[in-house]
């Protein structure tokens, strides 16, 4: 690349994306889900965000929890001044943007960090920058606080550096600017494949992930996902042995689908991994039987430990629909032994239990429609809704107000740039804060128009209309979004409205 820090691209940012495991409220239940007593999220903490390229996630989670103090930092300066503004603009002021590099943080004044969250950024990066960040969660990760990081991982990549090798061929035989040197790497490992290379036939994945290039997928993602000068996949023992001699032990996945191993794992593989004698051994035998791409781990500074009192938490969580009722049929996750799915009953019942608003697994064992499911088996319902996205756990009910307008005023920012950038063209921003989850909820542009025109008070079809390319047909546009209204009044409104957001 012509223009990196430790090995990373700054010629393009990093698409602007929200993560659900970043959320610290996610990260209360993740924990006791894996066994392990969890900070409660009623008391203000601090938390920092290594990589937050144009702090989406850390704009989110600012809003939704005006209480506690939260800073990104990125050191593309295009990025945190596009986040300071719209900080600026929503008037949060528990939100702090550094544009730096990681190497100028150890030494830096912050305050010490309940929460230190990077999402990809470890493998992205090159062995010096990886150094800076073990320095960081070291001198500011608190005593018994919480780290997340998130990588791509082995044995599963295995062959996607192969595939990164080649496609770096082609790129370094392309012109500039960045964009041509991608299609250029892109071109030549297309040609190997439709040329009947046998590393696509021994690697079909592989062959599935060129399809997927060349619809094309967008080329900002592509830049940073294989054409980072110092990509690297990693081990869960080698990244366990970094962070180890700093007092971090290892705390579970924040996946919810890796703790549902009779989703992932067959018997045979189950017992083989549970009689293992150490963790390390435990999690690469795991990483193997199920070839694992990308993990999503969660660390402790200090003693882990399991508590029976995480199962109480679980229980004393209360949870919110993503989904309706209408849509049980096509909540899914995949898994390593194929998609993951709640059973039809309980589920139905428990979605439309919680359509009704936010509750507990014991608030709904008391629902006359639940009455004779047991309460382990509405909880474990809980978890997979949870776990293939379908339902998220909730904030306290304190606080809410506070909460709703701090995420209302991002919300505004947020869904009119991206309605300029429908108009214009231009970097969109698809996520809207939820006071009630405490994270980002996925949203397109023609649904944030909705919301929007709702807060202002005006005709939502006309307000959104107008945000319409000025080159389509009006009538056409007027059409389409009659039935897009429709749609959302009908099937999305309610969940919206369970979340906070409109």
């Amino acid at each position: 690349m012509t223009d990196r820090k430790p090995g990373y691209t700054t010629e393009v940012p990093y698409p602007n994306v929200y993560h659900r495991e970043l959320n610290p409220s996610f990260h209360t239940m993740a924990l006791n889900a894996n066994g392990l007593a969890a900070p409660s999220r009623e008391t203000p903490y601090t938390y920092l965000e290594l990589g937050c390229a144009w702090g989406l996630s850390t704009l989110i989670h600012a809003a939704a929890n005006p209480d506690s103090k939260f800073v990104g930092v990125d050191f593309n300066g295009e990025c945190i001044a596009a986040a300071g503004e719209i900080a600026k603009e929503a008037k949060l002021t528990n939100v702090e943007f550094l544009q730096a590099d990681f190497a100028d943080l150890p030494g830096r004044v912050m305050p010490p960090f309940d929460t230190i969250v990077m999402h990809g950024v470890w493998g992205w990066i090159d062995q010096t920058g990886r150094d800076h960040i073990v320095r960081i969660l070291d001198r500011h990760l608190k005593p018994e606080g919480h780290a997340f990081i998130s990588y791509n991982a082995l044995p599963g990549n295995a062959p996607v550096d192969a595939l990164r090798r080649l496609l770096q061929v082609g790129f370094e035989l392309g012109a500039e600017p960045l964009f041509n040197k991608v299609n250029a790497g892109v071109g030549i490992a297309a040609q190997v494949k439709d040329n009947g290379a046998r590393f696509f036939a021994a690697h079909p994945m592989m062959a599935e992930r060129m399809d997927h290039m060349i619809k094309p997928a967008p080329r900002d993602y592509l830049a940073h996902e294989y054409f980072n000068a110092d990509w690297q996949p990693f081990y869960y023992r080698d990244v366990e042995k970094v962070l180890a001699p700093i007092g971090l032990q290892f705390a579970g996945s924040a996946h919810l689908l890796d703790l549902i191993d009779d989703a992932q794992l067959p018997e045979a593989a189950r017992r083989h991994i549970a009689g293992a004698p150490t963790m390390a051994t435990r999690e690469t035998l795991r990483d193997f039987y199920i070839n694992t791409l990308f993990r999503r781990d969660m660390w402790r500074k200090g003693t882990v430990a399991q508590t029976k009192d995480s199962q109480d938490a679980l229980m004393a969580t209360r949870f919110v629909v993503g989904q309706g009722v209408e849509h049980f049929d096509r909540i899914a996750g995949h898994a390593m032994l194929g998609e993951v799915r709640p059973k039809a009953e309980p589920g139905r019942a428990i979605v439309a239990a919680l359509e009704a608003g936010p509750k507990t697994a014991v608030e709904l064992s008391k629902d006359p429609t639940l009455a004779s499911v047991e309460l382990a088996v509405i909880l474990e319902t809980l978890m997979v809704l949870a776990a293939v996205g379908a339902a998220e756990p909730i904030l306290p009910e304190a606080g809410l107000a506070a909460r709703k307008a701090s995420c209302q005023r991002l919300n505004a920012a947020l869904a009119q740039r991206t309605l300029n950038a429908a108009r214009t063209g231009g970097r969109e921003w698809q996520s809207l804060a939820s006071p009630v989850t405490g994270g980002g909820i996925a949203t397109n542009a023609v649904i944030q128009a909705f919301i929007l025109a709702r807060h202002q008070g005006v005709e939502p079809m006309a307000f959104a209309a107008s945000f319409a390319p000025d080159e389509a047909p009006a009538a056409d546009v007027q059409e389409h979004i009659r039935k897009l209204y429709e749609v959302f009044e009908r099937e999305s409104a309610s969940t919206f409205g369970n979340l906070g957001i409109v």
